[in-house]
């Protein structure tokens, strides 16, 4: 493998470890991880309403004997915090007072149980005792979010066995997506508009965050989970490092009693539905199988718990968008080619701007290489029912991946506990359809690691501190095939090739087919992180604060398909691209070597937050947050920075405006630091009727998000580290002859670094700012009886300083302007070809209602109900929208609806166990029956309608038509007229050429979703303790037909089609064995 040798200073590694040793020390003195723990708080007083100081107030969990006790203080207050989500006993005891027993109190993750204790005057020996959970209603914080607990997680109906889909359960949420991004697998959801990439996932309290792009990783099966909350507004200061919801997900522990159970998921295609848009059932099938086994080690004092899940999958497949040349036009021949409207597409000769005689290409005109490629490449048409040019292909792709869990709790003392956990998972995963043709294929190798520790330790009864060490690795290998074939085996001056592992080429033929390649190689990621938190109950003030610092490490080593050559064809020359191809005239075409690119990032970071019950029915949530992430660095200080007007001293034959870490005033981050991360984060609830059943909160914070190292890296790549450069208006038999030559290999020392005119360069914001949020909430909740709940909330916030990027040597429109003379108009001359420049300027707002309603589970049933009416706008909804702009020197014009502003969304789920009480035979099968689902209705979400072609000539495909009617069409149609037009297509017009289209971003919406997901269980008593339960499992229960967004490529003949739905009916069988 070629690669660049850097020559640069290189930081002295030995100073990692003794950095990180002593930030330890200094940490372990004072966390911002998340809590894994919940807390019992309250106050004691007499019938009269006199609060009583000094006493004994004790909570124990049934399940591992665990017991802490406390005393009140001198207003009668007692607080139990960092107490492990389980069942409680809360029991208080006084002389002269009856002793008082609470049973049954449920604590789930970070919840904050008030339990108001009257203690009635009496003997010690007298006991009274209530058997209750504490109230729904929240009365101390002001945090929005929800539950999910293990009887949800285990009971509802997850075809994929993804505890983190549950996510969409909460107000504000839309639906999980799952993927794998550059070897990293990886769950993103917008929540309450935030991007994806915003949110804080945490496994057992540590960071569980792709380094990538701060996406979720994996966590362990839902029989492995004992329960996860996701806070989406205005969380306490204790956690950082995001600016949209925090994901907190718990494993299961082992208690005195064994526990375990043995599982198997099956789904094959006897099973489903066949899907709308296909001929027949998709091939599949799929096994989903494991254990967990917990308990004691010790009794009373150590316990564990371990799980092993597998996963085997062979799916095929399909993809019927494409179209692609006949046998006919493969020769020359298009005197049958016909547009959507059967119209004869007439081609015209680039040489004399005339119709090519016959509508034919001369056979010694056309190219070899061209032919060539399409006869290894491009399958002939097959699907003459969509049309002469259309293709359908379907292939396999397997994916494999296995996951273990083992963590140990030991109690040293009732003042001392120790847990540890350890997960594993390893997985494969081979894509075909990369983009739209089965040519080029990846196969996906992951493996991730998580190691948590945690240290509890109560010095008396009103202080606890919590010490906290993770270990989270990534890594990822991707291998492109085939790896044997180039443009240069069919004929084309292409070698030697780009330097690193071979790619097979990448070529767009625009408004017919793209047949891809991708990224490939290695990747690791490393994070390390130390946290203490210290409680402190002070009066009415539960004092928390707490420090923390890791350290991010991320290793890429990235092949792209723009290796193989990425070619372009738009039908300049002959005003057909498949005719531009046959002739080999490439309209653009993309090269570049491997890149490497390594990122290292610190992070010191503290916090303090007041819970300062003011009275009984007030109290005030108080926090302030500092975060400090310094800028990721380079080991060998590869970075470059644009800054206008000055010259490098470091690599002085470089145009003038690009510098280097170490020329004058430049850091090794390339950026200056930014210090001033103050969070503060206010909130208050309040109880009007004193009766702890009615709340009405309110809540304000501010929140930074570390903008992620797939962002940050560009300034690690390409020119001048490597090659990245554009050649327009070439051809396919020599491609490099407009730029002189072959300029491969690129392997050359820091000392000597090139700058070839019109190179292709990225760059980050030397001023950079760290992104944040606002986060605003107000709020009212309502118990209902003992088990039900509704809460009705405005919630809101408003982003700022969020990361994109844009073409700062975007060419200026003029009214000459054509596709030949782009680099003439590019401002910053002829050494510079496209520049990225990532930088802090977009802002984004949400505002919503919502709403949920709880149900406890009693008597069998269960509810959790959310409803969200909200918008969401912003400029652009990822970090990596360069192509997107419609205009790079007016960015406004990008303001819109964001990707993710779905308006309506509902979700209804639910558990029953059907009532049925029978002794005898009928009994036996009448019996231990469920019914459990999830219901979703939603509105649909933006299409974003582009031009698909440069057609403005800036150098950019993010061109927009302009808009000359009402684009919507009913809905309620004949669904054949609504898909094969979901808008009205005449609604939209091409700008003149050179001209920006007067379309707005994000203003068309695609068709809406109606799902119900569905579980039938029956539970089979084997003997006490021990039971078989059988599952039916069905994702789409009643099949709806959910169309998915249409074609939005203004130049593609199926504009405004829909081609595809959000799938079919899957059924998934189970059996699953619990003692």
């Amino acid at each position: 493998m070629n690669a660049v040798k850097f020559s640069f200073r290189r930081a002295p590694s030995s100073l990692a470890p003794v950095v990180f040793l002593a930030t330890l020390v200094l940490v372990s003195m004072s966390s911002l991880q998340g809590q894994i723990t919940s807390s019992i708080r309250g106050t004691v007083s007499e019938q009269t309403g006199g609060v009583i100081p000094g006493v004994e107030v004790s909570v124990t969990n049934p399940e591992t004997n665990e017991k802490r006790t406390t005393t009140t203080n001198d207003v009668g207050y007692y607080s139990f915090p960092a107490l492990p989500p389980g069942q409680y006993e809360v029991r208080a005891e006084m002389p002269g007072f009856k002793t008082w027993t609470q049973k049954g109190v449920a604590l789930s993750l970070n919840r904050n149980a008030r339990i108001d204790i009257k203690l009635e005057i009496g003997e010690l020996v007298q006991e009274l005792v209530v058997q209750s959970d504490a109230p729904l209603v929240e009365t101390t914080t002001s945090e929005l979010g929800a539950v999910v607990d293990q009887k949800k997680i285990t009971q509802l109906p997850i075809l994929g066995r993804n505890t983190l889909s549950l996510v969409s359960l909460v107000p504000g949420s839309q639906g999980l997506q799952e993927g794998n991004a550059q070897g990293f697998l990886e769950n993103k959801v917008s929540i309450n508009g935030a991007r994806p990439e915003d949110s804080n996932w945490l496994l057992d309290g540590g960071d569980n965050t792709s380094t990538l792009r701060n996406y979720g990783n994996v966590v362990p099966n839902p029989d492995a989970i004992q329960e996860f909350r996701v806070i989406t507004n205005n969380y306490d200061a204790e956690y950082g490092r995001t600016a949209g919801a925090v994901v907190n997900v718990v494993t299961r522990s082992g208690s005195n009693s064994f526990h375990g159970s043995l599982f198997e998921f099956h789904r094959n295609r006897a099973l489903n539905a066949r899907d709308f848009f296909r001929s027949d059932k998709t091939p599949l099938v799929q096994n989903q199988f494991g254990f967990t086994l917990g308990g004691p080690v010790i009794k009373d004092k150590t316990f564990f718990f371990t799980s092993y899940q597998g996963f085997r999958r062979r799916v095929s497949s399909f993809e019927n968008s494409p179209r692609v040349p006949t046998a006919l036009e493969r020769q020359g021949d298009f005197s049958q080619s016909v547009d959507e409207d059967g119209k004869l597409m007439i081609i015209k000769d680039p040489l004399t701007g005339l119709p090519f005689p016959d509508n034919k290409i001369p056979t010694a005109r056309l190219s070899k290489v061209a032919q060539g490629y399409l006869d290894r490449a491009i399958a002939l048409p097959n699907n003459p029912a969509e049309g002469p040019n259309a293709l359908i292909q379907t292939a396999s792709e397997p994916n494999d991946n296995d996951q273990f869990l083992l963590k140990i709790d030991h109690q040293f003392s009732p003042a001392h506990k120790l847990t540890g956990a350890y997960f594993m998972t390893d997985a494969s995963d081979l894509g075909r359809f990369l983009t739209e043709i089965d040519f080029a294929s990846r196969n996906i190798m992951s493996r991730q690691t998580n190691i948590n520790l945690h240290e509890y330790w109560t010095l008396d009864s009103t202080k606890l501190n919590h010490f906290h060490a993770t270990v989270a690795r990534s890594a990822g290998d991707r291998k492109v095939m085939p790896d044997d074939v180039s443009m240069a085996d069919f004929g084309s001056n292409f070698l030697p090739l780009p330097d690193g592992p071979q790619m097979p080429p990448d070529v767009e033929v625009e408004g017919w087919f793209e047949a891809g390649s991708a990224y490939g190689g290695p990747k690791t990621a490393d994070h390390y992180t130390l946290a203490d938190d210290f409680s402190w109950m002070m009066g009415h003030h539960d004092l928390k604060f707490g420090a923390e610092t890791w350290l991010r490490k991320l290793m890429d080593v990235s092949t792209h398909g723009r290796m193989g050559g990425s070619w372009v064809f738009n039908g300049d020359y002959t005003d057909n691209p498949a005719a531009d191809l046959m002739l080999g005239l490439v309209n653009e075409l993309e090269v570049q070597n491997e890149s490497y690119k390594s990122l290292n990032s610190w992070s010191f970071n503290w916090y303090i937050q007041d819970k300062f019950q003011v009275t009984p029915r007030l109290a005030l949530n108080l926090g302030l947050r500092y975060e400090n992430t310094t800028w990721p660095t380079h080991p060998y200080d590869a970075i470059k920075v644009f800054l206008p007007g000055q010259q490098s001293t470091v690599a002085p034959q470089a145009p003038q405006g690009i510098v280097f870490a170490g020329d004058n005033g430049i850091p090794r981050s390339g950026m200056r630091a930014d210090n001033n991360n103050f969070a503060p984060r206010l909130g208050m609830a309040w109880d009007p009727l004193g009766d702890g059943r009615t709340s009405v909160r309110a809540g304000f914070g501010i929140s930074y998000s570390f903008a992620l190292f797939n962002a940050l890296q560009n300034a690690q790549a390409g020119t001048p580290f490597g090659l990245q450069t554009t050649i327009r208006d070439t051809t396919l038999e020599d491609p490099y002859a407009p730029i002189g030559g072959n300029p491969f290999p690129f392997v050359q020392q820091m000392s000597d670094l090139a700058f070839p005119a019109g190179a292709t360069y990225a760059f980050q914001d030397y001023n950079l700012r760290t992104p944040y949020i606002q986060q605003f909430n107000l709020s009212v909740q309502r118990q209902l009886r003992q088990d039900w709940m509704v809460e009705l909330a405005y919630v809101g916030s408003g982003g700022r300083k969020l990361i994109n990027s844009y073409d700062v040597n975007a060419a200026v429109r003029a009214p000459n302007a054509t596709s030949k003379n782009i680099a003439a108009r590019r401002p910053l001359g002829a050494g510079f070809g496209e520049v990225a420049f990532v930088s802090s300027f977009v802002n984004s707002s949400y505002h919503a209602l919502q709403a949920r309603v709880e149900k406890r589970f009693n008597r069998g049933l269960s509810l959790l109900g959310s409803y969200a009416f909200g918008k969401a706008l912003d400029m652009s909804s990822w970090y990596n929208s360069g192509n997107e702009w419609v205009d790079s020197y007016n960015l406004s014009l990008n303001k819109g609806r964001g990707d993710a502003d779905i308006r309506h969304i509902l979700r209804v789920s639910w558990l029953w166990q059907i009532p049925f009480e029978r002794q005898g035979v009928l009994g036996a099968i009448a019996s231990g029956w469920w019914i459990n689902g999830i219901g979703t209705l939603q509105s649909g979400s933006p299409v974003w309608i582009q031009r698909g072609t440069d057609a403005d000539y800036d150098g950019h495909t993010g061109d927009r038509p302009n808009l000359v009617g009402d684009w919507k069409l009913d809905p309620d149609r004949p669904r054949g007229e609504v898909i094969n037009a979901w808008f009205d297509k005449t609604a939209f017009a091409a700008p003149a050429a050179g001209k920006v289209g007067d379309l707005g971003r994000n203003v068309v919406e695609g068709p809406g979703l109606k799902n119900v997901d569905l579980t039938l269980a029956k539970d089979f008593g084997i003997r006490e303790g021990h039971a078989l339960q059988f599952r039916l499992e069905s994702a789409n229960a009643f099949n709806l037909v959910n169309l998915s967004n249409p074609e939005n490529r203004f130049n593609r003949a199926t504009f405004g089609s829909i081609e595809s739905t959000r799938g079919s009916r899957i059924l998934q069988v189970g059996l699953k064995y619990s003692f």
